[in-house]
């Protein structure tokens, strides 16, 4: 499917890579709380086996396991972010429940310490509030901030939407000192000690482990993997060590010379023909120029053109090849409207084109199965493929699927233990392991 991908060598660099990106997929699931718990388990349709654990989520008011801000009154988020992680209640540090720029985007500080790492995660798209933050897709120029976060944003951009959320939290971080003090760093930018008095009046976030010598890892799913990239380049001052996984990340994130810098320290997994990694304005404009030209060259209605993305059939036999498209008023309007779509490309949208954060790596199908009457068994491969691939939206019945995190993590699993020898006689990880 992608012009430049290369299938993963069975060399240890990247057996290591493969364990490195399964290892965080819990903490990237967590941070999406009880509404994915309720979906995984609906899914597999066992709905009621939700309701225990929903019953178990709420705690007393005064039970305060872990610091969590603008969690309801029964803490059944921050309930939900412990049960679904692997984590015990200690190692989960700082959780924030709260609204940011007027959106909701939990996020989390974790402590691993069997993977010796301190954890970021923050959640992706699940409201229509997260969605708008997706659609604000204005390139903004990041020179400004890159002078208050000391990185080089001369001449870079990146998605509007994304980083106003995640300057916001780049700020919070530094106010709540969290990661400086598990991580034993000294600030170099300014922190607001009332502001920190105010948040934690009982000082605990000067009573965290020490956590020195640990890596800094911030692992996120599609909107929050968007996000966490953004946060990464601005900690990278303070912690040039630190690391970036954005799982099904969108295709529009950072410019080109942006994106490219960033494949030392990020990379952005997706799965099959997940849309979200493929999505950016130059994507969405291909997709309805193309849409137009078959509803000018179709020579039946649009229903049974449609009906072609789920039954099998060759679709352009259902349309007109371009020299024999007759000339009605109709088709002429449509006509039109392309060459206007045409002529509007070279907009600040298209002059800067904007790309998925670091190296690409693609979890592609290569062969689909029978198991069972129903059940269909789907192989993947990993493959690296290069941001100037992702600029085309491919059109599937898989496109939304392939984006589900429970389901990222679920493949990301399979093809790491196909991948890695001794991983093999392990006993498979399942997407609900995650969770109960």
């Amino acid at each position: 499917m992608k012009s430049t991908a290369q299938n993963l060598p069975l060399n240890k660099e990247n057996m290591e890579m493969l364990k490195y990106v399964r290892n965080y997929t819990p903490h990237m699931i967590a941070i999406y709380g009880w509404k994915l718990l309720i979906y995984m388990d609906t899914i597999e349709f066992r709905p009621f086996r939700s309701i225990p654990k929903l019953a178990r989520l709420p705690r007393r008011s005064n039970d305060k396991r872990f610091a969590s801000e603008n969690d309801n009154t029964c803490h059944c988020a921050g309930s939900a972010l412990l049960r679904q992680s692997v984590l015990t209640e200690d190692d989960i540090v700082y959780a924030s429940f709260a609204a940011i720029e007027g959106q909701e985007v939990p996020y989390a500080v974790m402590v691993d310490h069997k993977l010796r790492s301190v954890v970021f995660t923050c959640r992706g798209t699940l409201s229509l509030p997260d969605l708008l933050t997706d659609m604000i897709i204005d390139p903004v120029p990041l020179n400004k901030a890159g002078k208050e976060w000391g990185f080089d944003g001369e001449g870079h951009y990146a998605h509007k939407g994304f980083f106003m959320v995640a300057q916001e939290i780049r700020r919070r971080l530094q106010k709540n000192r969290i990661l400086h003090t598990l991580l034993g760093k000294e600030a170099k930018h300014k922190i607001d000690e009332a502001w920190v008095e105010t948040q934690d009046p009982g000082h605990k976030s000067k009573n965290l482990p020490n956590c020195a010598g640990y890596d800094l890892v911030l692992s996120a799913h599609s909107l929050g993997g968007a996000i966490a990239a953004i946060v990464g380049l601005m900690l990278r001052s303070e912690f040039p060590n630190v690391k970036c996984i954005a799982y099904s990340a969108p295709g529009c994130v950072f410019d080109r010379k942006l994106a490219g810098k960033c494949k030392d320290w990020v990379i952005s997994p997706f799965v099959g023909k997940d849309m979200v990694a493929h999505l950016s304005w130059g994507s969405l404009q291909r997709v309805r120029g193309r849409s137009l030209d078959m509803l000018r060259r179709s020579k039946t209605n649009k229903a049974k053109i449609f009906q072609t993305m789920y039954k099998k059939g060759d679709p352009s036999k259902l349309l007109y090849d371009h020299h024999e498209v007759p000339d009605t008023p109709e088709r002429n309007a449509i006509a039109q409207q392309i060459s206007e779509l045409a002529e509007s490309a070279h907009s600040k949208f298209e002059r800067i084109e904007m790309h998925n954060p670091g190296r690409v790596l693609h979890f592609a199908k290569v062969s689909t199965s029978r198991k069972g009457c129903l059940k269909r068994q789907r192989k993947y491969e990993a493959t690296w493929v290069e941001n100037d691939d992702m600029q085309d939206l491919e059109i599937s019945t898989r496109m939304l699927l392939d984006h589900f995190p429970n389901y990222v993590a679920y493949i990301i699993n399979e093809v790491t233990r196909e991948y890695v020898p001794e991983e093999r006689n392990i006993s498979q990880v399942s997407v609900q392991n995650f969770h109960s």
